[in-house]
């Protein structure tokens, strides 16, 4: 772990001081219920961030107590074995590679029995508040609060799975991210954890963000353009594209039908031609229509030239070589 002056170890056998210790890192009441059935230890590890607090759990034996949350969002993810929560009436068990999102002023109970890993991620409510309402950038109606709720799968690659991932790695491995002059950079992490839960969260916020800001659609949106300009040459379909950046292939096709007004497969096709139509036009010595047409990440060469041919008012790709060469000076020795 970090080791930093914001980091603090707990280890106890005794549940009624365990509930202690989480009435206050967690700025909440947790109070026992009745006598542990089983040998009961607890170790956590917590982690103080300028927005964020982390809290890394090792329990064995049984856990049965109520948690009244009060001020901040709890972000629950499990590494072994089973969590139970309930709240507002209902009840719900984490598994290994899922998560809850438990939404401020709730009140429950949380119990475990057994081997238990996990990681909780404490986010003020003011926080998500004031970064839902930037997205959003118009006074909000009636003066609503966001309200987030939801189980979340992570073992997808999504952006916020990822960027958790990529948290934990750093604070186990007391990564750079956490050098002093690294600061900003670390803050600017955290805004982003939380504006990637409030896009990939169900909450009441969804039709404004869809409609102010574009919400996730143009995130993935951007995020694809991104990927096809750095890996352009790589022949990869739609489905691998959406897993990388962390969405499923629909939701990409919805995002670009949305943002661009055409289908991902057309995008990517279309900006392809166009690396194509501007290598062939400033081309090396040694370049040829199929060397190019592979570099630009086309696979059937004779494809490529018929949707060339559509794309460029008639014109073929072996003619964009021959007047790319002629400007340039190319000579081709054909002896």
């Amino acid at each position: 772990m970090t080791g930093s002056q914001n980091s603090a170890r707990f280890v106890t056998d005794d549940l009624e001081q365990a509930c202690r210790y989480f009435t206050g890192v967690y700025c909440n009441r947790v109070e026992s219920i009745g006598r542990n059935r089983h040998e009961f230890h607890v170790t956590a590890e917590t982690i103080r961030l300028e927005l964020l607090t982390v809290h890394i759990l090792h329990g064995t034996g049984s856990m049965n107590c109520t948690i009244h949350n009060d001020k901040s969002y709890t972000f629950i993810r499990m590494e072994e074995g089973v969590f139970g929560r309930s709240y507002d009436g209902r009840q719900f068990y984490v598994p290994a590679g899922r998560a809850i999102l438990v939404p401020e002023q709730s009140e429950g109970l949380i119990q475990w029995e057994g081997d238990c890993n996990g990681v909780s991620i404490q986010i003020p409510a003011s926080a998500i508040q004031r970064k839902a309402e930037r997205l959003i950038a118009e006074p909000l109606p009636d003066h609503r609060r966001l309200e987030l709720d939801g189980m979340l799968n992570l073992t997808a690659p999504t952006l916020l799975g990822q960027e958790l991932e990529f948290l934990l790695e750093q604070l186990q491995s007391n990564g750079s991210l956490f050098d002093d002059k690294y600061r900003k950079l670390r803050e600017a992490f955290q805004r982003a954890i939380i504006q990637a839960l409030i896009e990939d969260t169900p909450n009441n916020y969804q039709s404004l963000l869809a409609h102010r800001y574009g919400g996730a659609a143009r995130r993935y949106a951007s995020k694809f353009d991104e990927y096809i300009e750095e890996h352009i040459e790589l022949p990869v379909g739609i489905v691998d594209i959406a897993a990388t950046i962390g969405c499923s292939a629909r939701t990409l096709r919805n995002a670009c039908w949305r943002v661009y007004d055409e289908s991902p497969e057309t995008r990517l096709r279309r900006k392809r031609l166009h690396r194509a139509h501007a290598r062939l036009e400033n081309p090396l010595p040694e370049d040829t229509v199929d060397s190019i047409a592979r570099e630009s990440g086309f696979v059937h060469l004779g494809r490529f030239a018929q949707r060339y041919q559509q794309e460029f008012q008639g014109e073929l790709p072996r003619e964009t070589l021959r007047e790319g060469r002629r400007k340039r000076g190319i000579v081709i020795d054909k002896g």
